[in-house]
């Protein structure tokens, strides 16, 4: 190859790097999400795009220096654990993972956006380090609104139904149950051999009640007027007794009172989903219930003393974690999971009181 040819190629080459460099450049800028790139060593954001100035009201390098080393001025306080717990899954994973979560981010203004992260590892120290972050974060505060008014809906529908069910089939089963008890009464008093067919009816149409009850209480598990969110636990401690036989105690400190009916409903059915797990599948025999609160925040707690799990392997991905998150989520809350093998499980839910 002449010596020509050569300096060709590498022109050719240059001005290709160049023109991805360029077309990098460019994307970055155009498409609809914050694009960031976070020094893992020196704790600090390298990059991030003119995006945030749209999204969040700041000027790129005002973004970059308010975030700082530790991100905490920025991110909700409910949510720092989750950004660190993303940043140390990507120390530990492979160069082409992808890490999703979703956080609440501080706008210009005050208010906090939620936001949607794909993070990946960017680049490598010669050890094998991970020394950048490449994330993209896509704002979701509206599909959060939207999915809390569909979930608002469902719920005022499962009361409605209950309701309906209270005031239909709950009054006739409670009917037949005393016209039963009557019939078998009149005729243990004639002495009639009869009156055996008539208790079996009275046995069964008490079960039957006893399933309308239950049902009508999955549907409408939080009354706020009659008892509240630590009444409806207690309910539900007890029926974990009766049924699993196992020990459930309940404990309150603080202000556990919550008027918010939605948000109630779903931290009730958050420890209902974590009771039955630590039971069925972790073999616990002691579960503690615990809802402790303050001016900012109200926090549920499931302990047992089951079998438990590596949570790093789960990652999250569970069916019944990943519906607990996702009810957390729409109360603006969130979960966080502490387990071991042999260990039992510690589920903790913290919502701030200012998303109700």
């Amino acid at each position: 190859m002449t010596p020509g040819r050569k300096t060709d190629i590498r022109r050719a080459e240059r001005r290709t790097g160049d023109d991805l460099g360029e077309f990098a450049a460019q994307l970055t800028e155009i498409i609809p999400v914050i694009v960031q790139l976070y020094d893992v060593v020196e704790e600090r954001l390298v990059f991030v795009n003119s995006r945030v100035r749209t999204l969040l009201g700041y000027a790129p390098d005002g973004y970059a220096e308010l975030a700082g080393g530790n991100w905490d001025p920025l991110i909700h306080p409910n949510d720092r654990s989750v950004v660190w717990e993303t940043l140390e899954t990507l120390r530990r994973a492979g160069d082409r993972r992808v890490v999703e979560s979703t956080f609440r981010i501080r706008h210009a203004d005050g208010s906090y956006r939620w936001f949607s992260a794909s993070a990946t590892t960017f680049a490598r120290d010669d050890d094998g380090t991970v020394r950048s972050v490449l994330a993209a974060l896509q704002d979701i505060t509206d599909r959060k609104r939207l999915e809390r008014g569909i979930a608002n809906r469902s719920l005022i529908e499962q009361r409605l139904l209950g309701r309906e069910l209270h005031d239909t089939v709950g009054q006739q089963v409670t009917a037949i149950a005393f016209l039963a008890k009557s019939l078998q009464r009149k005729l243990e008093d004639r002495g009639m051999d009869e009156s055996e067919i008539a208790a079996t009816l009275v046995e069964s149409s008490d079960k039957a009640k006893q399933q309308v009850r239950a049902l009508m209480r999955g549907l409408m598990p939080v009354e706020i007027d009659a008892h509240g969110l630590a009444g409806a636990l207690e309910d539900l401690a007890h029926q974990r007794e009766s049924v699993y036989g196992v020990r459930c105690p309940v404990e309150t400190k603080g202000q556990v009172a919550l008027d918010d009916n939605t948000a109630a409903t779903h931290l009730y059915k958050i420890a209902q989903e974590a009771t039955l797990n630590a039971i069925k599948h972790g073999k616990a025999r002691n579960l503690t219930l615990r809802l402790y609160g303050d001016d900012r925040d109200l926090t549920l707690e499931v302990e047992d003393d089951g079998a438990g799990f590596d949570a790093e392997e789960v990652d999250g991905d569970g069916v019944g974690l990943h519906i607990m998150r996702h009810r957390a989520s729409l109360i603006g809350g969130s979960v966080e999971v502490i387990s071991s093998r042999r260990e039992g499980t510690r589920i903790t839910c913290r919502v701030p009181l200012t998303e109700l």
